[in-house]
């Protein structure tokens, strides 16, 4: 914990000097960083939580002088986890688990192959507990479409043109080495004289 505090704060020092050449800095920015630092400090501990909502309530101990802004809590606490495979399953209040963003990834499926064949095929044998979302929206206001279509230049357009055999390349460099030394030999019988 003493390390993810250390990067806090360092992260801390970085936006209070990065703020300061901007005109939205102001004085109670600054404070507020360095007093979230002293108390995150004070409350360094060896203890290792294996679930936020053991976490969660020391972090808002800690910080109840400073805010009670839970998603501001919750900000901070995601931001001094860090990533253990073997930890209990995290769900929401509603039993839906909870996956990391940090471990998302994007994988391009042909439009007439079958998502999950592909999944089966590709991603599985590798990453045994990935899951494929579909993230368009279609039913909001405005509608995130994410489906798209790539097309391969290389692959649409390219004609293959047989390649020079390799006997044929390396008879032309002997013949282009043999010219070169010639030229140098002529060059150096002249006396250095072009």
């Amino acid at each position: 914990m003493l390390q993810k505090v250390n990067e806090l704060q360092d992260a801390g020092n970085c936006l209070v000097r990065s703020r300061k050449n901007s005109r939205t800095s102001s004085t109670a920015n600054r404070f507020m960083i360095r007093f979230s630092q002293f108390y995150l400090i004070e409350a360094v501990s060896s203890k290792r939580y294996a679930l936020e909502k053991s976490f969660s309530p020391i972090l808002t101990s800690a910080l109840s002088v400073i805010t009670t802004d839970k998603k501001l809590i919750a900000k901070i606490a995601y931001g001094m986890s860090v990533m253990d495979k073997d930890a209990e399953i995290q769900r929401n209040k509603k039993g839906n688990i909870i996956y990391d963003k940090d471990s998302k990834d994007t994988e391009f499926v042909g439009f007439e192959e079958d998502i999950a064949e592909y999944m089966r095929r590709e991603v599985l044998p590798y990453v045994p507990d990935a899951k494929a979302f579909f993230e368009e929206n279609l039913g909001a206001k405005k509608p995130v479409i994410k489906t798209e279509a790539k097309i391969s230049f290389t692959r649409t357009f390219y004609k293959y043109q047989v390649l020079t055999a390799s006997e044929k390349l390396e008879n032309r460099f002997v013949e282009l080495e043999e010219e070169v030394t010639s030229i140098v030999q002529r060059y150096l019988a002249s006396g250095g004289k072009v």
